[in-house]
């Protein structure tokens, strides 16, 4: 089978337009899956954020409402009541109503601005060079 000259050219311009064409897609492909991880990334990065910020909560709430648990259940089953530990023990459940501002203050900048303004403290100044957890978590 002859082929000529010009036919022969003509499918090899089809087959480097076709080769350029798919040669280029898993650039694209590349790129895009590499922005995929970076965001994939920040997203774990988020998420496990999130994740401690919720167990330091949840830690500060047991250990501020569990002595006035533990003293209802003893009075409860024996029928005693130590009143100085049951009075420390509600004081306990109330300081965690006051620390809940605070621990939301040191997480978000938001928060931690307005909280500021409403004590009347001099608001901080965040520097662009060096990003603290309150700033990462505001953009997040």
């Amino acid at each position: 089978m002859l082929i000529s000259q010009s036919e022969h050219a003509g499918e090899s311009d089809q087959a480097v337009v076709y080769y350029s064409q798919t040669n280029n897609q898993p650039q694209q492909q590349q790129q895009q899956s590499v922005s995929d991880n970076t965001t994939t990334k920040l997203s774990w990065k988020t998420e496990i954020r999130a994740a401690k910020w919720f167990c330091v909560v949840l830690t500060v709430f047991a250990l501020c409402w569990m002595p006035i648990h533990i003293m209802n259940s003893i009075t409860l089953f024996t029928g005693r009541t130590n009143i100085p530990a049951v009075i420390v023990a509600v004081l306990l459940s109330h300081v965690n109503s006051a620390i809940n501002p605070v621990l939301y203050a040191y997480s978000n900048a938001k928060f931690a601005a307005a909280f500021r303004r409403i004590l009347h403290l001099p608001q901080r100044s965040t520097s662009p060079s060096s990003p603290d957890l309150r700033t990462v978590s505001a953009s997040a």
